[in-house]
């Protein structure tokens, strides 16, 4: 269920991980369409993986791949394509 999906991570790992994907991976361009939990990513949209920093982080992730929009990130389940949950799109303050 979404409820167990989202529980995959804590709100640390959220924060972390949304941090992580925010600066290493490019919001895609042009996407007509909406994150949401248990919606299925249509085939032309390009599932992208998880940064090593963020697996690493977050080892349940693994199978996972993400979908950066502008402002958020959708966590999606590489082999059903279904969005598991989503986050916000962190920045990390500066050092």
């Amino acid at each position: 269920s979404a409820a167990s999906q989202s529980d995959l991570l804590s709100m640390d790992q959220k924060v972390k991980v949304g941090a992580i994907i925010t600066e290493k991976t490019p919001p895609l361009a042009n996407i007509q369409f909406s994150p949401v939990v248990d919606a299925v990513v249509p085939s032309q949209i390009q599932i992208q993986d998880l940064p090593l920093d963020a697996k690493k982080l977050a080892p349940q992730l693994g199978g996972y791949g993400c979908i950066v929009f502008e402002e958020l990130i959708a966590i999606v389940d590489q082999n059903t394509r279904k969005i598991a949950f989503v986050i916000p799109r962190w920045r990390q303050q500066s050092k």
